[in-house]
């Protein structure tokens, strides 16, 4: 679950360095978007406990790795055993996708960001 959280953020930093570089204001645009961000992931909650708010979660790239962490950390309700081979397999496409994503940006932008310094 550790290298899934620490790929997902590579890669997001990967894709946001080159804007917030060549615009610096986007830097405070990506504060509100990574706190609006954490306060509809689950943290705490459970998915079913929001009801017909539910679909959020779904579209949320947080989630599955919220859910993979859940697996090591609680031993209750529908926490137990082993994770499940979709949620393995969602985990690893929101990381790698992200961290794939975030590398084609970072190269695509690379000679502009050489200027900007």
């Amino acid at each position: 679950a550790v290298l899934f959280l620490g790929l997902f953020a590579a890669g997001l930093a990967l894709l946001l360095a080159p804007f917030v570089m060549l615009y610096r204001d986007l830097e405070h645009v990506t504060e509100v978007f990574l706190r609006m961000l954490y306060f509809i992931s689950p943290v705490l909650l459970r998915p079913q406990m929001l009801g017909e708010y539910r679909f959020l979660m779904d579209y949320n790239p947080i989630t599955p790795l919220l859910r993979m962490f859940r697996y090591s950390l609680y031993n209750y309700m529908d926490y137990t055993g082993w994770p499940s081979p979709g949620l393995w397999l969602a985990c690893s496409g929101v990381s790698v996708g992200t961290l794939l994503a975030g590398y084609v940006c970072f190269r695509h932008y690379s000679r502009r960001l050489v200027l900007n310094l």
